[in-house]
């Protein structure tokens, strides 16, 4: 999450819609003395090289935190910027990138084998990993953490910013002419990383993955943002 009162924007961060990305773009805006910029979490140590400037980090707000968490910022005098993704996409992207964010320990490991479950990014991994994460067999781990997955959900996520007439919107399928755009808009280098990397998911092939069952259960899921946003089912 970033906000800049500088540049007179704030960045809200959903899971999984290529955040950090952005976040490394956007970020070296943020190093006045009232702006905030949020850690990157678990994976700062990896992604920290694409940090441009000398930004401060701010450790009170959370790198997901939402509308609802900094409305009482004074942030409606600033532009809001969001990304938007295809939900199957989202939650294919979350699955693959967990098996080796979360099985950090041997007792972890232990957990996930004493169900049966082998850690291989296959179509048949992703379904189960579903269900461990969002599913009817949701681990232990993962209901301990349901809080998390309302970060996942956009619509609710980006609360009240949807509405905001000068919202700038970054898609998913268009990120590289939307972060051109972007630097364009802000007068910034046009130089944009790739972090995190992973296998980059297409709506269409989640749809061969996952079950009927699971396409129903994501859909029920992010309904608001289907509607909103018009993702195709």
């Amino acid at each position: 999450m970033l906000i800049s009162r500088s540049h007179h924007f704030y960045f809200l961060k959903a899971k999984k819609c290529a955040g950090t990305t952005i976040e490394c773009v956007l970020g070296q805006l943020c190093q006045g003395p009232e702006d905030i910029c949020t850690s990157f979490g678990v994976v700062e140590q990896i992604d920290k090289q694409f940090r441009v400037g000398s930004v401060q980090i701010n450790s009170e707000f959370h790198e997901h935190s939402n509308y609802k968490d900094i409305k009482n910022l004074d942030i409606f005098n600033l532009i809001p910027i969001i990304a938007i993704r295809h939900p199957y996409e989202i939650v294919a992207s979350s699955c693959a990138w967990h098996v080796h964010q979360d099985i950090n320990t041997i007792e972890d490991v232990k957990e996930y084998q004493d169900l049966g479950y082998v850690p291989k990014k296959t179509d048949e991994y992703l379904r189960y990993s579903f269900e461990t994460m969002f599913g009817r067999k949701c681990l232990p781990y993962w209901k301990n953490k349901r809080n998390r997955h309302e970060r996942f959900r956009q619509y609710e996520f980006y609360g009240d910013a949807l509405y905001d007439p000068d919202l700038i919107t970054i898609r998913f399928d268009n990120l590289q002419n939307d972060l051109s755009d972007l630097c364009n808009h802000f007068h910034i280098d046009q130089h944009i990383p790739h972090a995190k990397k992973s296998h980059i998911f297409n709506y269409k092939e989640c749809k061969r993955i996952f079950t009927k069952d699971q396409l129903n259960q994501i859909y029920e899921y992010f309904k608001n943002s289907f509607i909103y946003w018009g993702w195709e089912r």
